[in-house]
């Protein structure tokens, strides 16, 4: 499920408090909501929250502090801005308040944090530069609502001008990784092209120890996923079209050979058995969930049923009492 490589805890919510692939529903993201949390949440009480069955809500991430939380996939519509058109262009954001009403505070450290996460989002997914009320929203622009609270609404725009600058300086990075060798190699190509419009996984090599390290080097500034295979191929993503080719060009000065990742299958056509080792375990901890829900139903049933062979038995007695007054009355 992971995006952000920021985040540091993924709980993922349970299926009926999301909408599933973004893409069937015309959802694209152009935009991120910040809502507040309306209290101080760790980012693993939150998950715990959009976990619950039936609570109909979730959020795609979650700020406490340091901590990044993520329970749905931005590839899916999470439940946060009480209005379906926003949620399918959103992704949405959850920040813990250090304080109550009536300005709900947020800590310093969760700003920072937001701002990374920000910025991450608006690079993997080429939002350019976030402006408040425009790319970057809050919650009571879609329904009548407090959140995200006075202090955090105020200090959005600082946010959006952090998130902007630290975009920035990859951007500088960016330019020097597209013209920087790497022990003596050829410069990289200024014309190499994304490989598709929207985020993806590319996959790169084989190559050397000494490659992959660069192209490690490379993700990690970029805050892109990574991953090796026995046979030195790399996988780096999901990725936005800048960042393909920033990584692409790198790769092209370097003669890999690089795609797009498929799932299922690798280079060699091996079949996608941790695609569905995932897809297996995703589905018993579905099945978890639902059968936790329908013990917690069965529990309420039959404590309803204690409570009204009680009322019966309080109901028979006060009958027979009556009956017992009527007599006597009656003689």
């Amino acid at each position: 499920m992971a995006d952000s490589t920021l985040v540091t805890k993924s709980l993922p919510a349970h299926t009926g408090n999301y909408t599933k692939n973004r893409a069937a529903q015309g959802g694209r993201i152009t935009e991120i909501t910040v809502h507040h949390c309306a209290g101080k949440m760790s980012v693993e009480a939150l998950g715990a929250l959009w976990q619950r069955v039936g609570r109909r809500g979730s959020s795609h991430y979650g700020v406490c502090g340091e901590a990044v939380g993520q329970y749905v996939a931005e590839s899916d519509v999470a439940w946060t801005n009480s209005n379906w058109a926003a949620n399918c262009r959103a992704v949405t954001i959850e920040v813990s308040n250090s304080g109550g009403a009536p300005d709900w505070p947020v800590s310093d450290a969760s700003l920072q944090t937001l701002a990374k996460l920000l910025a991450d989002i608006a690079r993997r997914n080429g939002l350019g530069d976030l402006a408040v009320g425009k790319n970057l929203t809050y919650h009571s622009m879609y329904t009548a609502t407090a959140c995200p609270g006075p202090y955090l609404l105020a200090r959005l725009p600082e946010a959006a001008a952090k998130a902007n600058a630290i975009n920035r300086e990859w951007q500088k990075q960016q330019a020097a990784a597209g013209t920087a060798g790497v022990s003596g190699a050829q410069t990289a190509p200024a014309t190499v092209q994304a490989l598709a419009q929207g985020a993806v996984t590319m996959q790169i090599g084989p190559a050397s120890g000494g490659d992959r390290a660069a192209l490690r080097s490379l993700a990690k500034s970029l805050c892109l996923g990574y991953e090796e295979d026995e046979a030195g191929r790399m996988r780096i993503g999901p990725a936005s079209p800048g960042d393909q080719c920033a990584v692409l060009a790198k790769a092209a000065a370097l003669g890999l050979a690089y795609g797009v990742y498929e799932p299922g299958t690798d280079a060699n056509g091996a079949d996608g058995r941790e695609t569905l080792a995932a897809q297996r375990d995703d589905a018993l901890a579905q099945a978890a969930q639902l059968l936790a829900g329908l013990k917690e139903l069965s529990a309420q049933l039959a404590e309803a049923q204690e409570r009204a062979r009680q009322a019966e038995t309080v109901l028979e007695l006060a009958q027979a009492r009556t009956q017992k007054l009527l007599q006597t009355d009656a003689a």
